[in-house]
């Protein structure tokens, strides 16, 4: 049965990244998210991290199913209707938006993944969710930072890092010019703009080439961008039927936008809009809001039998007082225009002919512009489906889709082109009715370049290339300079650079403009703030400090950097050993003095020492092993070896050690097989990680992680001709074409030295999930290590030991081979003694 688990909670919360994080511990799964938008942006997040032959992308618009797809991203509507591991759909209270609410009732009352089920939304849901499924697992998270009200501020007073709302697209653009004429440039983000575009127009914003973003609503599901302030600039919206004023919880969305992760937010208002309700505003900085009563259903299990089934079975009633009958969907308003205006030129006389007619209804009318305009193109398609055999002629395409290549006029211009090529998109990503793909990628580069145009346009209309003239306007002096607790550098309310752990780094715009004589102004007004800050981090706990990584965009390493908090401060680099690093300091040498810099290296070096150094070389604490020559040359090997290895024999060698320096062995996380010793702190993953990174540096290579580190708890890596100095270091054994970990190939070998004491035995299925590998590739191990597999039924295989002849060596005064040492000294309280009377191979 699927567990059905529903984390509720405001915005910056953690929820998507949490459930994006457990879809991967599952074999497959989907994730449905609100916006095409935010389903690309997860799916491109998801290509990072994994292989991008398992990951989908299915939106209306946009399909990208490889041929091994195991993890499909998105939007709600265009789930995948397939058996799945794991199931997620986010912001489940939309189920109470009017136009789509039922689409997200449907999956919270009918989908489920195989194992796990996973809803994320607005604390709203909680009610509507305890009568609805009684048996989900209901939790709560709370934000990462405070969501605090600001009062009414002029355009010109607003403080970069903020986002600008507006409700229409005259509005947004007025506003735009604005910012534009008074802080020199702005990005733009519009619901209807496409993926490409508003990542353009986003990464204006996030390169600092501007500090204020203006845009619609459509920014309050999942814009995840360093905003310290948003401002409203109208409280009402028009819903498509009504201007109406927007509720507590639409308004606390967008408003959670502010404050990235733990840092503080902001909302407040600008223009025409005020924020008169004490209430409101107390329920949004607290997120406690009136709990959802009702939500919009629809039957989802559609009779195509006849129109009239049809039509019945969608206003089929609600199983719930809970849930409200949608009535006028827009898909179920254009079947019944289509049946009423066309009844005559085409009539329905199968359930074939009923099912298509539906899916061409389903289209989307992204211009919404015109009913009648838009039941005229589905009007042709069907004609033309019901013409040629439910297939979309060459000729019907190509001049439909040729009308799309208009690439001139107004912004507002190409956005309508725009939206008229998304619908074309929808259509030609409908695999059933093309022959071919073709005009999908034709109908994709129209949207690309309508996409680079409008960027383009909003690039020359709202981002101010005149810098000199900004500067000018600064007026520079002492008291007009500030530095706010983010470390960002104000000149009256123009944000010109930022403090970044011991740098002063300014703007791109204002570095060759502002003359040093500017600079020596800024750096003596913020001297203060540098000393502070020095001294917080001399006094600053280890936990504040912290080892990361770099990867290039093919995932291999690039460089290794010590942080306090989110700022880098120092450059790991090559040192005298490879658990010894040296460090290069990232400091402004302008800013502090010689004393400061002295201080901030001996603090960082100390906390190598202790978190590096003393965690990853154990040679100082088996250094003390030197009482017999026994024990020396097992130590010396240890080191040798990296504290992990393989040798056959390693156990008995062990063995020789007086009993109780065996056990101060042990008692340093040294474990022992047969044949393999390991420390089972030095296999942790993420001391294999600071391992492997640590190699990089030294060894001055560029590895990628994912060859050499286990993902998702395994274990195992496939061989790709990888170094073997490195994963020998890491702790790995070539088997085959495989890498085990040597603590998982210790358990092996220890079982299958169990199993031929017990003469011939079942295939061990158990052992392929030990290693990660299927069955096959155990079978193959299994015969490399002189084992006999015999087939005793379809499915049914027997292991056995070959049996080895062993010629009689002249030599009699040597042993055979299979009699037991009685004399030597057993292991203290060891599973290994089990061994000693196990014959050898």
């Amino acid at each position: 049965m699927s567990l059905i688990e529903v984390i509720l909670g405001p915005t910056n919360t953690g929820k998507t990244f949490d459930a994006f994080n457990q879809m991967f511990l599952y074999k497959n799964g989907a994730f449905g998210f609100p916006l095409r938008l935010l389903a690309r942006e997860n799916y491109d997040k998801a290509c990072k991290k994994y292989p991008i032959d398992q990951i989908a992308l299915i939106t209306g618009e946009e399909k990208i199913i490889p041929k091994n797809a195991k993890y499909f991203f998105c939007t709600v509507e265009s789930m995948p209707e397939v058996d799945l591991e794991f199931i997620c759909v986010d912001e489940i209270q939309l189920a109470s938006d009017y136009e789509r609410g039922h689409i997200f009732t449907q999956k919270l009352l009918y989908v489920r993944g195989e194992f796990k089920t996973i809803f994320l939304g607005s604390t709203v849901m909680e009610d509507l969710i305890k009568e609805l499924l009684p048996e989900a697992e209901i939790k709560f998270k709370n934000r990462f930072s405070q969501l605090n009200f600001i009062t009414h501020k002029k355009i010109q007073n607003i403080k970069p890092r903020s986002a600008i709302i507006a409700f229409n697209l005259i509005d947004l653009y007025e506003i735009a010019d604005q910012v534009r004429t008074l802080k020199g440039g702005v990005a733009l983000v519009v619901g209807a703009l496409s993926p490409k575009t508003r990542n353009a127009q986003v990464k204006l914003y996030e390169d600092g080439d501007v500090d204020y973003i203006v845009a619609t609503d459509a920014i309050g599901m999942g814009l995840n961008l360093d905003i310290t302030q948003v401002y409203f600039s109208s409280l009402e919206k028009f819903d498509g039927k009504y201007l109406r004023p927007l509720n507590d919880l639409e308004i606390a969305q967008i408003a959670g936008r502010a404050g990235r992760h733990t840092k503080q937010g902001f909302f407040g208002s600008t223009l025409g809009a005020r924020f008169q309700n004490k209430g409101m505003i107390e329920s949004i900085q607290t997120n406690k809001f009136q709990p959802l009563k009702k939500i919009f259903w629809r039957n989802h299990k559609l009779i195509f039998k006849s129109p009239y089934d049809l039509i019945r079975s969608l206003r089929k009633n609600p199983p719930n007082s809970k849930l409200v009958l949608k009535k006028d969907a827009s898909d179920q308003n254009f079947l019944m225009k289509f049946l009423g205006e066309y009844k005559k030129k085409f009539v329905i006389t199968n359930s074939k002919e009923l099912e298509v007619l539906w899916d061409v209804c389903r289209i989307p009318d992204f211009q919404n512009i015109s009913d009648e305009k838009h039941l005229i193109l589905l009007s042709n398609i069907y004609g033309e489906l019901h013409r040629n055999r439910w297939k979309l002629s060459e000729n019907f395409l190509n001049s439909n889709i040729k009308k799309l290549e208009d690439y001139k006029g107004s912004i507002n211009d190409l956005i309508y082109n725009l939206n008229e090529t998304r619908t074309w998109l929808y259509i030609t990503n409908y695999n059933q009715w093309l022959e071919s793909n073709h005009w999908t990628k034709v109908v994709e580069e129209i949207e690309n370049r309508l996409s680079e145009e409008i960027h383009n346009n909003l690039l020359q209309k709202f981002v101010d290339k005149n810098q000199s003239a900004i500067v000018q306007n600064l007026n520079l002096s002492y008291k007009n300079i500030n530095i706010d607790p983010n470390g960002y550098i104000y000149i009256k309310d123009e944000i010109i650079g930022r403090f970044i752990g011991f740098r002063l780094v300014f703007y791109d715009k204002f570095k060759d403009i502002l003359n040093e004589n500017y600079k020596k102004i800024i750096i003596e007004q913020i001297s203060l703030n540098i000393q502070m800050n020095t001294k917080s981090f001399i006094d600053a706990p280890e936990e504040s400090i912290k080892c990361v990584a770099n990867e290039d965009k093919y995932g291999n390493f690039e460089n290794l950097h010590i942080l306090w908090g989110e700022e880098k401060i120092a450059k790991i680099v090559k040192g005298e050993t490879v658990f010894k690093p040296s460090i290069k300091l990232l400091v402004d040498e302008k800013l502090l003095s010689a004393n400061d810099i002295d201080k901030i290296h001996t603090k960082i070096e100390n906390w190598i020492f202790v978190n590096i150094e003393n965690k990853l070389n154990l040679k100082t604490n088996l250094e003390e092993f030197n009482k017999s020559s026994e024990e020396r040359t097992f130590v010396y090997q240890l080191i040798e070896n990296n504290f992990n290895y393989y040798k056959k024999g390693v156990l008995d060698d062990f063995k020789k050690i007086d009993e109780s320096q065996r056990k101060k062995i042990h008692s340093l996380n040294f474990r022992l097989g047969k044949n393999i010793i390991y420390n089972t702190e030095l296999l942790r993953p993420e001391l294999m990680t600071l391992k492997f990174n640590l190699w990089c540096v030294f060894n001055e290579t560029k590895y990628n992680s994912e060859n050499y580190i286990p993902r998702d708890g395994n274990a195992t890596i496939i061989y790709k001709n990888n170094n073997k100095d490195l994963y020998s270091f890491l702790g790995f054994y070539k088997e085959l074409n495989f890498l085990i970990r040597l603590d998982v190939f210790n358990e092996f070998e220890k079982s299958l030295f169990k199993r031929e004491m017990r003469g011939p035995y079942a295939l061990p299925i158990d052992l392929s999930n030990l290693l990660g590998i299927k069955k096959e590739k155990l079978v193959e191990i299994l015969l490399s290590r002189n084992f006999q597999i015999i087939q005793t039924g379809e499915n049914d295989q027997i292991v056995i030991k070959k049996q080895i002849k062993i010629q009689k060596e002249k030599n009699k005064t040597k042993k055979p081979l299979n009699k037991i040492n009685t004399k030597k000294q057993p292991l203290f309280n060891n599973p290994f003694n089990e061994l000693n009377k196990i014959n050898a191979r």
